[in-house]
């Protein structure tokens, strides 16, 4: 076997694979070809497939007075067909040189894409929206949700044996959404409810303001505990440890999941036990995916702004906006390999710090 490339010219272009060093002979791999080069490939499958989706909902809206409502829905869909990328070249787990027990030795890693992946997403939605009472516009929402599926962003197992252990969360699932957000034009000054005859210098001060505030939360995203060596001597990486237990997760920078081979871990909770192991040379991990979750997203939002009005078409207007008003982190999973001092240790957040923007507007 032998890969020419061609380009624009009257004869073949040099080889971009290197010929077999001892020709005629077999390769390390036991195939006498013409090159001993074994390039990993990409494909798919000769049928391709489309996925196919059916979506259901279920909807109650109650106005409960003419400003305020309620709604409460039922969604839910189911996807099958989904693209994943298998890898299908991958030797069983086992002694010997990885090369020459792969089905295919003449080839490297191959990933295949294939639609046989599937996905469910149920959701129980909730909104109570109050419009302008008294000056106050009110939004709240709660969603508890549920998405499963057999992997996200078109990713299959790491060796075929875990096929059956990949139906688990999205990569994207979050249990629990809220959020709440108002605008509330403050009743004081000229024609408010409170200081409405105050004199000008009063008004110019405390008349006028608006405030307006976000708040959100949600859950944190799931993510899948690995080990850092080819244990099943396979050559495929994001190979998974064995749990036996229920994983202890103080939820803490430096050990936001024990495992022993932190030394945080082992120094902040000397008595807290392993429940992930590194399997048995040649096997295969039987963790599951995304059985942990890193940290809840919780941040609040704050816009103060007052307009002072100069003549009917002329105005002042002043803006303070403050992001992440409490300047709450929100860390980033940590580490994933149980069997390296990094594993539990978080090295990151997901969102900014607090920042404070001030702004002054003329409009004519």
């Amino acid at each position: 076997m032998s890969f020419t490339r061609w380009r624009n010219c009257n004869r073949p272009c040099a080889s971009i694979a290197a010929a077999n060093p001892n020709p005629g002979k077999p390769c390390s791999f036991g195939l006498a070809l013409l090159s001993c080069d074994t390039p990993s490939m990409t494909s798919a499958l000769v049928h391709l497939r489309q996925q196919y989706t059916q979506q259901w909902n279920f909807t109650v809206e109650r106005e409960i007075t003419s400003r305020m409502a309620v709604t409460v829905a039922y969604v839910g869909n189911r996807t099958v067909r989904l693209q994943q990328g298998q890898r299908r070249n991958d030797p069983s787990p086992g002694a010997g040189a990885i090369q020459a027990r792969r089905p295919l030795p003449q080839w490297g890693a191959i990933g295949l894409q294939e639609w046989g992946g599937k996905a469910t997403y149920n959701a129980l939605q909730t909104s109570f929206e109050v419009r302008d009472y008294q000056g106050l516009t009110l939004m709240g929402s709660y969603v508890r949700s549920k998405c499963l599926d057999t992997g996200t962003d078109d990713s299959g197992a790491p060796s075929l044996q875990l096929i059956g252990l990949n139906y688990a969360p999205c990569d994207f699932d979050q249990l629990n959404t809220a959020s709440v957000s108002f605008n509330y034009a403050v009743p004081i000054g000229k024609g408010k409810r409170f200081l409405a005859t105050a004199p000008a210098p009063v008004n110019l001060v405390l008349g006028g303001w608006q405030l307006a505030t976000v708040f959100t939360s949600k859950s944190g995203l799931p993510y899948t505990p690995t080990i850092g060596t080819d244990r099943a001597n396979t050559g495929a990486g994001s190979q998974r440890p064995n749990v036996v237990g229920t994983p202890f997760v103080p939820k803490n920078i430096n050990c936001w999941f024990y495992t022993s081979s932190n030394a945080s871990c082992r120094a902040l909770f000397p008595n807290a036990q392993d429940v992930f192991s590194v399997p048995a040379q040649y096997t295969i991990g039987t963790s599951g995916r995304n059985i942990l979750r890193a940290d809840t997203l919780n941040q609040v939002d704050l816009s103060v702004m007052k307009e002072i009005p100069f003549t009917e078409t002329k105005r002042l207007q002043f803006r303070g906006e403050f992001f992440n008003l409490f300047n709450h982190p929100v860390f980033a999973a940590p580490g994933t390999s149980i069997d390296q001092g990094s594993g539990g240790q978080v090295s990151g957040t997901l969102n900014s710090n607090r920042i404070i923007e001030f702004a002054l507007k003329f409009m004519f």
